[in-house]
């Protein structure tokens, strides 16, 4: 591991414990849900990464916590999903959209 990788995983860390401490404030009960799981037209609210390296390469793209996501197409036999992340459209691999919860 990289300082670099040790780096992001302290930052994503730290992302994920304020969300979840900002969402505690407002008095939300969340359920979040795996993207990959979500079907093709539903829309949901980025809330959390667990992979940093996949959460860096969203991040640089301006795919920020709280973007809304929209999956627009889900290709047959597990393969990836294409969806629209405030005004990117993007295609990720399952295992990539995996990595992303969502709240609806």
């Amino acid at each position: 591991m990289s300082v670099f990788d040790s780096h992001s995983s302290i930052t994503l860390h730290a992302l994920n414990i304020a969300n979840r401490k900002s969402s505690a404030v407002v008095g939300l009960v969340e359920s979040l849900k795996n993207l990959s799981l979500i079907s093709p037209g539903e829309i949901g609210i980025l809330a959390e990464y667990t992979n940093a390296l996949i959460a860096q390469k969203l991040l640089s793209m301006g795919v920020l916590l709280g973007s809304k996501i929209e999956v627009l197409r889900s290709a047959p036999w597990g393969g990836g999903l294409i969806i629209k992340a405030d005004n990117l459209i993007i295609a990720l691999r399952k295992k990539e959209a995996a990595t992303l919860l969502i709240r609806q």
